[in-house]
This record gives structure tokens, sequence and C-alpha cells, in this order.
């Protein structure tokens, strides 16, 4: 909401130009990065819980 209202706020008054708010591109960019996120974290997770425990524990 609060980079919708900057955006906004930029076109208009910074730029003079007319201001058109797509849900569609919102909607997009939200999933987007939300998979992005949830892919990444996937990755790193997986890969941290491949790693064998055993040998983590005995050098502390």
């Amino acid at each position: 909401i609060v980079g919708t209202l900057a955006s906004w706020g930029v076109v208009r008054f910074v730029m003079h130009a007319d201001w058109v708010f797509l849900p569609s591109v919102l909607a997009t960019v939200i999933l987007g990065c939300t998979a992005l996120m949830l892919g990444f974290g996937f990755l790193g997770t997986a890969s941290a819980l491949r790693v064998r425990a055993g040998p983590l524990l005995r050098n502390e």
C-alpha cells in the first residue's frame, strides 16, 4: 500500500503524468516474488538439512 501511494505521488507530482492502478501487474509481482522467496528458501533449507549432524555435533 505504501509503495502504491509513493508511486502515485511520484508519477503525479514529480513526473506530471497520469497514474493508472493496474491490479494484474501488482498481483503478478506479489506472486512472482513470493514464489522466488519460497523457492530460494526451500533450496537453502534443503541444503542445510542434507548435511549429516554427527560431525557437526562432535566438533562442539
